[in-house]
């Protein structure tokens, strides 16, 4: 049998939610983020970028808007971010959304005990 690897960003995520509490989206997301190499996340922020600009026709526009540790940042925020979703789709993480009707952004999560 293959054994199913996880990331250790995500694997810090189940840690921090053992108790069963609700926690803050935002704390557990920045503690998990740091575990992200940089490498990795910088290439996948500014992957993400160029699609961006792709899908509306536009040309790459120069790194003007931020600095290196930004999109570093950005890139660890996002993998953790995408890790969050696919447990919440395999029902393993409950999730509390905030109250702005125009674009619903998760604000606390918590372990779903079997």
């Amino acid at each position: 049998m293959s054994r199913v690897r996880t990331h250790p960003w995500t694997t810090l995520v189940f840690e921090l939610l053992q108790d069963g509490e609700w926690h803050e989206f935002t704390a557990v997301r920045d503690q998990a983020a740091m575990l992200v190499p940089s490498h990795t996340a910088f290439h996948a922020a500014e992957a993400r970028r160029a699609r961006h600009y792709k899908q509306q026709n536009r040309e790459v526009q120069d790194r003007q808007y931020g600095s290196r540790e930004d999109t570093i940042l950005s890139g660890q925020r996002a993998f953790v971010t995408k890790s969050i979703q696919e447990m919440r789709r395999n029902g393993r993480i409950e999730v509390e959304y905030g109250e702005q009707p125009q674009r619903k952004r998760v604000v606390r999560i918590r372990l779903i005990r079997t």
